[in-house]
């Protein structure tokens, strides 16, 4: 959102920012993920109140379990690559995003014939009452 920059630094007088940048990390190519053999989950980014990233790659045809969103203040789910499907659900392609609120169970999909890859992004804790 760099164009957005100026309009989010006005809003730091009344909400808290965080930004943070990581290395560019290009989507799987549809090839790499039909021959990955094993499921793999890389941290993008970890910190103690909960805000925290991780990168699944997940072969063709294979379940894959979250971690519970209550440890942080929710997750969007972000298919990068492939298709994934949530709770049995039809299969979402590339670009779809899946909110996970902290109540709810950990996210539960499956990729498709060509495997998916698939990045989680994790709110921090809020306090509460």
């Amino acid at each position: 959102m760099p164009a957005q920059r100026q309009v989010l630094n006005a809003a730091r007088d009344r909400h808290q920012h965080w930004e943070l940048t990581t290395e560019a990390i290009p989507a799987a190519l549809l090839g790499e993920l039909c021959e990955a053999t094993a499921s793999s989950c890389r941290p993008v980014f970890e910190a103690e109140d909960g805000l925290a990233g991780w990168r699944y790659r997940i072969p063709p045809y294979t379940t894959i379990a979250g971690r519970a969103p209550s440890v942080g203040g929710g997750q969007f789910w972000l298919v990068l690559a492939g298709d994934a499907a949530v709770d049995g659900g039809d299969p979402l392609p590339a670009n779809s995003c899946i909110f996970v609120g902290p109540e709810e169970p950990a996210f539960a999909g499956a990729s498709g014939p060509v495997g998916a890859e698939l990045l989680c992004l994790q709110f921090r804790r809020c306090a509460r009452d």
